[in-house]
């Protein structure tokens, strides 16, 4: 018989809690399917009732009343042309019609402008030296689940060491090497681990040209790319140093001349994410320039804000971009740049996001803030990408598995470890890359003592909703994503905008070579939608 689906939620409030204990009564609310079922529909027609699921598009900006009543008020997204305007008198703009335009705003722009739109280039024009904290994958999945590896060493017990003697008495003639097995039995664990990229810095133009190699070469590999939940990658030792040692201090110069880390750049997927409001606190330089054509009135013109999109989330008196309260003004401003082999994983943001594409194609997978339960969200142990000098590696034909390596340059991403050659070096592990473990705090206040350190964990959407070739695995491992309205291949082009309310979710990746620049501004908890959506996200689902 196939499983039920419902959902079970605790609903223990602190002042009747301790009642309910000395009482023994365990309180739950249970959701049968139909009422399950009914939720769907629902949601189905709020936020997905357009026969081709598409998101309503603009001609140009709303009013701010308009986009409150329309979507702030009701968490729902849009694509808004014309947001940003650069004057060219000697553009022609076309005035593209589509059936899913927004009839409210017909109005087109006037032929002395067109939409905003800066390429890779144009930015290498502007600020070449500019230095970036650049993401590196080797298959352009930062932020996802990856299979991992630990081996660990432990000395054989006699019972063991006999039996293996009695094997290889069998077998062959002992060797130095053979005896030394005999003493230790190596045990290898697998593990799910939540894998961010590895980070580099380099300049702009480095950026762009191990961006653009990668691509080249990626097209002219006719091989079948692995499938990203088979690869296998092994946990690197823990070190005393910092993660932030281990991870950033990698510089890679605009001269470096050394053919194995070009290579390993080519050969790896480079995505710029910084999301920690880069393009202001960062990337100064290229800001500083943006903002400041702004004021002076030339053409190039990448604005502080929107006015309109103020005052729909914080009221009239936020209007002006040039409100002095930090509150009513964009809590992040972020650069993204990348190519159609960098896939981002589903998640959400607490934030109200304004994303607008300045050169290439930006392609989201949505998901409603009511499908929180049915895309099984659930705690991972973390970790990050590292790359040759942080991990230590043992040959096939070595005889020391402690061997340590103490000649590491940070500044080199050279895999080859010292008296090993490079074939020995990568027949260690999958394509020489490894996993370091987030660790937790390892000191202890009150003992002079090293603690090890747990894990740190972070939550993970676990059911695969936007490709329809996952759902017969879905519907076996998670029943209720088939509840789930994924809203699939939103693209949206250069010059547009996509309104992203808070707390949707999403994964995003480029159909081409794609620069986007976003502004996050804070939600607004104090609202029955947070209220009820956090509700949601306590729903475990129960299976009966």
């Amino acid at each position: 018989m196939t499983p039920t689906p419902t959902t079970t939620a605790e609903a223990e409030g602190q002042a009747g809690k301790q009642q309910r204990q000395d009482e023994g009564v365990a309180a739950a609310l249970i959701a049968s399917q139909a009422a399950i079922e009914s939720l769907s529909e629902d949601v189905e027609y709020l936020w997905c009732q357009s026969s081709s699921s598409s998101i309503p598009i603009y001609h140009e900006p709303p009013s701010a009343l308009d986009f409150f009543r329309n979507h702030v008020s009701v968490s729902r997204p849009c694509i808004i042309r014309n947001a940003i305007l650069c004057p060219d008198e000697n553009h022609n703009n076309d005035g593209d019609d589509n059936d899913d335009d927004v009839g409210a705003t017909t109005t087109t722009t006037s032929s002395s402008s067109h939409p905003l739109q800066l390429t890779l280039d144009d930015l290498l024009e502007q600020t070449p030296n500019l230095m970036l904290y650049v993401d590196v994958t080797p298959d352009g999945h930062g932020d996802c689940l990856r299979k991992t590896t630990t081996t660990t060493t432990t000395e054989a017990s006699s019972t063991a060491r006999s039996q293996l003697e009695e094997q290889e008495e069998q077998n062959a003639a002992l060797d130095n090497s053979s005896t030394s097995s005999r003493n230790h039995v190596e045990t290898t664990t697998t593990q799910d681990v939540f894998v961010k990229p590895m980070q580099v810095q380099m300049s702009l133009s480095t950026f762009a040209k191990h961006l653009r190699n990668g691509r080249t070469k990626a097209a002219a590999d006719k091989s079948s790319p692995a499938i990203i939940q088979e690869r296998i990658f092994p946990v690197a030792p823990t070190t005393s140093r910092s993660q932030d040692e281990n991870m950033t201090n990698r510089v890679v110069e605009d001269d470096d001349d050394d053919d194995d880390n070009n290579d390993i750049l080519d050969r790896s997927v480079l995505y710029y994410s910084r999301q920690n409001d880069c393009l202001r606190q960062e990337l100064t330089p290229l800001w500083n320039l943006w903002t400041a054509k702004e004021k002076t009135g030339q053409s190039t013109v990448v604005p502080e804000s929107f006015a309109w999109a103020q005052e729909a989330f914080f009221g009239a008196a936020a209007a002006a971009v040039s409100s002095e309260q930090p509150q009513q003004q964009p809590d992040a401003v972020n650069l993204w740049m990348g190519d159609e082999r960098a896939v981002s994983a589903m998640h959400k943001d607490h934030y109200e996001n304004l994303f607008y594409v300045l050169s290439g194609e930006k392609v989201f997978c949505l998901c409603p803030p009511a499908d929180a339960p049915f895309l099984y969200e659930q705690p991972v142990a973390s970790g990050q990408f590292c790359h040759g000098p942080q991990r230590r590696c043992r040959p096939k034909d070595s005889k020391d598995p402690t061997q340590n390596n103490n000649n590491n340059n940070n500044n080199k991403l050279d895999l080859t470890q010292p008296g090993q050659s490079k074939e020995q070096s990568s027949d260690c592990y999958d394509d020489e890359w490894a996993v370091q473990i987030d660790q937790g705090d390892q000191s202890d206040e009150t003992s002079f003592e090293h603690q090890p350190a747990a894990p740190q964990y972070v939550h993970w959407i676990a059911a695969n909703v936007c490709h329809p070739d996952a759902e017969s695995d879905n519907k076996n491992k998670f029943p209720l994503s088939k509840y789930a309205h994924p809203i699939r291949n939103v693209k949206v082009q250069a010059g547009e905008l996509l309104y992203l309310p808070s707390l949707w979710f999403h994964q995003v990746t480029q159909s081409c070579e794609t620069i986007g620049i976003n502004y996050w501004y804070d939600m607004k908890f104090e609202s029955p939608l947070w209220c009820y959506f956090h509700f949601l996200q306590q729903l475990q689902p129960h299976h009966q």
